[in-house]
């Protein structure tokens, strides 16, 4: 008889079949478990894997039309624009001050405005402004996802609403002019100059001729309309760019004639007051003259050379001056001051027999006496025209800076039919033309020619130089 328990298929098999089902569920646990935090970690893979949300950017630019701010905007993405433009420096804002500026303008905010901007770039313009007030612009961007941060408020301080924008200060020169005489002077700054607060920029100093000037000790306002007529006005006017600040003074026969001691005086004022007011680089100020200008620009090289590092006289002479090589040399080879003089044989005013005989000296003699016996200037040249059939020729063959400048319009002072004001020319007969100017007189042949023997000489290349302000702002001093 057997003896042993008989089997007990439950009793024994429990245990395995415990075993076997706490590791199934266990298995099936970490088998959904594993599933479950497998699709966590998916899901939180995914979410790093999301592309980030890529800031707004802005790119701002201020510039001046003929009569108001310019403001270009180029976001990254469409965004509305909140700006503000104040009178004088309104400090440091918020974005939201900016943006609550357009629904609450008060004080001293002029005006503030929203506007869509779009990638392709949008261009602002707010007309009317005074040139004789100090602006701040502010503006900041709004997107999908809210108002840009603080530290992207664009902010402008210094603005000038006009192109070519006249500004006016007491002169402090206790000669002829008289302490508190007022002064009157045009500027033009290059594309860029608001956007680069820590750039300096070089000048060309126009001195115009006798057609622009004024002759009342009062010197209003009223009579600086003359100075849009100057072919460097014309040029901006239309809407010509040079990459160097503009600045023309106006002449005051019952102040200073620009060829006298005193207009020196009085130029040398104006530069320092340039200098003082924007952001000039005073190694690099050259200075052209046409005319009276011619005369004046030579007289205020040889006073002031320590301020000029290139001057360009058209159509003058140097008078009231001692001209020999002692002289010239310590003016302009010491101080490093170029010069380049252009006349006409033709002028009966300042040919060069015209000049010597009025007791001046030509600038042909000057630049001969300058290269046969100074050492360590520059450059200088001369050349001259011998033409009155290019030139309209009831000015005589004197009226030759826009010939000489090259792509200016031209400025009839009423010899041609119809009386002053912009003009074509076609050889033989004036017509009018439009106001901005839109005909342009072409280089003279000999002095494109001029041209390219000095820009060959100076920087290697024939092309360097396409007109008498490329040259001018070549030189800079050490």
């Amino acid at each position: 008889m057997d003896r042993r328990r008989p089997r007990d298929p439950e009793n024994r098999s429990f245990p395995r079949a415990r075993v076997s089902l706490v590791a199934l569920a266990a298995m099936l646990c970490f088998s959904a478990c594993s599933t479950r935090l497998r699709s966590l970690a998916d899901l939180v893979s995914n979410a790093d894997d999301a592309p980030a949300i890529v800031p707004t950017t802005v790119t701002w630019s201020l510039s001046n039309g003929s009569d108001s701010i310019d403001l270009h905007a180029t976001p990254s993405r469409d965004a509305t624009l909140h700006y503000a433009i104040f009178y004088g420096d309104a400090g440091v804002l918020t974005a939201a001050d900016v943006k609550d500026a357009v629904t609450n303008c008060v004080g001293a905010c002029k005006l503030a405005r929203s506007v869509p901007a779009v990638t392709s770039g949008t261009l602002i313009q707010e007309p009317g402004l005074s040139d004789k007030f100090l602006y701040s612009v502010y503006a900041i961007y709004e997107d999908e996802y809210g108002l840009g941060p603080d530290s992207d408020v664009k902010r402008y301080v210094g603005v000038l609403p006009r192109r070519n924008s006249m500004q006016v200060y007491s002169t402090a020169l206790a000669s002829k002019i008289g302490v508190g005489a007022t002064v009157r002077y045009s500027v033009y700054v290059p594309p860029g100059y608001y956007d680069h607060p820590s750039d300096t920029y070089p000048v060309v100093m126009y001195v115009h001729g006798g057609g622009e000037r004024t002759n009342n000790a009062a010197n209003p306002e009223s009579e600086f309309s003359a100075m849009a007529q100057t072919p460097f006005a014309g040029m901006i006017a239309a809407g010509d760019d040079f990459s160097a600040i503009v600045v023309q003074p106006q002449c005051n026969e019952a102040l200073w004639e620009c060829v006298n001691t005193n207009s020196t005086d009085y130029l040398a004022e104006v530069v320092d007051q340039v200098n003082a007011t924007y952001r000039t680089n005073p190694k690099k100020y050259g200075v052209i003259g046409m005319s009276w200008g011619g005369a004046g620009v030579l007289n205020f090289s040889y006073d002031y050379p320590e301020k000029v590092s290139a001057v360009a006289a058209v159509a003058g002479g140097l008078f009231y001056r001692a001209a020999d090589a002692t002289s010239l040399c310590a003016k302009y080879a010491t101080n490093k001051v170029a010069l380049w003089g252009i006349n006409n044989v033709q002028d009966p005013w300042y040919s060069p027999t015209a000049i010597t005989g009025g007791g001046g000296a030509a600038p042909g003699d000057m630049v001969a006496t300058i290269t046969s016996n100074c050492t360590g200037y520059p450059d200088a040249r001369y050349t001259e025209y011998n033409d009155n059939s290019t030139f309209p020729t009831n000015f005589h063959g004197h009226e030759i800076f826009e010939f000489t400048l090259g792509n200016s319009p031209f400025w009839d002072y009423g010899n041609c039919s119809g009386g002053n004001g912009w003009k074509s020319w076609n050889g033989t007969s004036c017509s009018a033309d439009s106001t901005p100017p839109t005909y342009r007189m072409a280089l003279h042949p000999v002095m494109a020619a001029a041209l390219q023997t000095a820009s060959t000489a100076l920087t290697g290349s024939s092309t360097t130089f396409s007109s008498i302000v490329d040259w001018v702002m070549h030189f800079e001093k050490p």
